[in-house]
C-alpha cells in the first residue's frame, strides 16, 4: 500500500469534495489508476484486502473498458470470472466479448464455462460458444468437441462446430470425425462449409474425400458459403426468386402471408454468409419463437406448425400459409417437438447457383427504411 500512497496523496489534492458515493467512487477510481502504474503488486494479500474491494467496486461500475480487462489480466482476479461471463454473453462477436472469453480461457477455471455450456437453455451455450471460438484459441477444442457428438440440440451442436472451426487444432478435430465416421451427419453442411474453406490445403484435400457441399438444380454441387458470399448478384432477379421460393411462408409478400419469420428487415440482421446458412441449412439455427411442433388431435388430424400462443384449456397452433388454429387441450392427444426446422431442406435445389446468389443479394436489400 506504501507504494500506492504518492499517487493517491497527490490526486486526491487535486480533485475537488464530492457526495459520499461520488467520493468512494472517486477514491476506488484513484487506487485503480495508481495500480495500474506499477509493476508489481500482491492485490491478493490479506493485508491488502480493503485495496482489492475497491479494485472489485471498480470493476463492477466500469464493465468491458480497458481498464477492467487490464485489472483482471494484470492482477489474475477471478473473483470477476461472472462479469466476464455476462459480457461473453452479451456480446459474442464483438472485442469486448471476445477479450473476455479469452481471459476466462487463460485463467485455467473453466466452471463458469462448463456450468453455462452444461445448461438445458441452447441461446447462453450458442451465444458462449460463439465468444469461445472466435479467440481462435486451442484451448477451445476440449470444450467445443464433446458437445458435438452429444444428444444436445442441433443449434448448440452447430455453434459447437464453428467454434472448432476457427482454429487450425479444431478443424484437424473435425476432420478426425469425419474420416472416423463419428461426425453426426446433421453437421456434415456446418462441417463441410469449415473444411473444405480451410487455408490448410491437406485439411481440405482429406475433407473433399468424404464431405460435399449441396447442390442447386441440375445436381450441380454448390462451393463453401465462404465463396458465395463474395459473390455479387441481381437484387431484381433476386426478388422474382424470392416470389416464387420464399414469399409463400415469409413477409414481405403480396400474399401478405405470415407464418415464418419477418424478413422485412432481414439485411439488417444478418450478414450474406448467415443468410446463405439459413437458406441451405435451415435446421441449424431455428428462430427462437419458430420451433416447430406437430400436434395430433383425438380425432385423427395432425398438423405441423409452431405454438402462437397457449391458455391452460387452448393451443392455438400457426401452420404453413400464415393460418391459425386453436385447438381446446382436451381434444389434442399429443404434441410433440420437432428435430427439424419447418423451413423445407433443400429449397436451393429448385435453383440454380445463379438463382441463389441473386436471391441471397435481393435479402441484403431488405432493411430499415431510413
Amino acid at each position: 500500500m506504501k507504494l500506492l500512497l504518492p499517487f493517491i496523496t497527490l490526486l486526491l489534492f487535486l480533485t475537488p469534495p464530492l457526495r459520499a458515493n461520488d467520493a468512494q467512487s472517486q477514491k476506488d477510481n484513484l487506487i485503480v489508476q495508481a495500480l495500474l502504474r506499477l509493476e508489481k503488486y500482491n492485490l491478493h494479500a490479506k493485508e491488502k484486502a480493503h485495496v482489492k474491494a475497491a479494485v472489485l467496486r471498480y470493476l463492477k461500475a466500469n464493465p468491458a473498458t480497458d481498464e477492467f480487462f487490464t485489472l483482471i489480466e494484470k492482477f489474475k482476479i477471478t473473483e470477476a470470472n461472472l462479469q466476464l461471463i455476462g459480457i461473453a454473453l452479451d456480446n459474442p462477436r464483438k472485442t469486448e466479448g471476445v477479450r473476455a472469453a479469452k481471459i476466462l480461457l487463460a485463467s485455467k477455471n473453466t466452471t463458469h464455462i462448463n456450468n453455462i455450456l452444461a445448461g438445458k437453455k441452447a441461446p447462453p451455450a450458442i451465444s458462449l460458444l460463439t465468444a469461445l471460438g472466435n479467440t481462435a484459441d486451442p484451448a477451445v477444442v476440449p470444450i467445443a468437441l464433446p458437445i458435438v457428438t452429444s444428444k444436445r440440440s442441433l443449434p448448440t451442436r452447430t455453434a459447437a462446430v464453428n467454434a472448432l472451426g476457427k482454429s487450425a487444432k479444431g478443424q484437424r478435430a473435425l476432420l478426425k470425425l469425419t474420416t472416423t465416421k463419428k461426425l453426426p451427419t446433421d453437421l456434415k453442411f456446418t462441417t463441410a462449409n469449415i473444411l473444405l474453406a480451410s487455408r490448410d490445403k491437406k485439411i481440405a484435400t482429406e475433407a473433399a474425400k468424404h464431405l460435399k457441399l449441396p447442390a442447386t438444380a441440375g445436381s450441380k454441387p454448390l462451393p463453401p458459403i465462404a465463396t458465395l458470399a463474395k459473390l455479387t448478384g441481381n437484387p431484381a432477379k433476386g426478388k422474382a426468386v424470392y416470389t416464387r421460393a420464399c414469399a409463400i411462408c415469409h413477409l414481405p409478400s403480396v400474399l401478405k402471408i405470415d407464418f415464418g419469420p419477418n424478413l422485412i428487415e432481414i439485411g439488417d440482421k444478418l450478414p450474406k454468409s448467415a443468410l446463405y446458412t439459413a437458406i441451405l441449412d435451415p435446421n441449424a439455427g431455428i428462430n427462437f419463437g419458430f420451433e416447430g411442433f406437430i400436434l395430433k388431435t383425438k380425432s385423427g388430424a395432425e398438423l405441423a406448425g409452431y405454438i402462437q400462443s397457449k391458455t391452460d384449456t387452448t393451443i392455438t397452433l400457426k401452420i404453413a400459409g400464415g393460418i391459425a388454429q386453436k385447438f381446446k387441450r382436451a381434444d389434442i392427444a399429443k404434441i410433440t417437438p420437432m428435430k427439424q426446422s419447418l423451413m423445407p431442406e433443400n429449397l436451393q435445389a429448385s435453383m440454380n447457383k445463379q438463382e441463389l446468389v441473386d436471391l441471397v443479394q435481393y435479402l441484403t436489400t431488405l432493411k430499415k427504411k431510413k
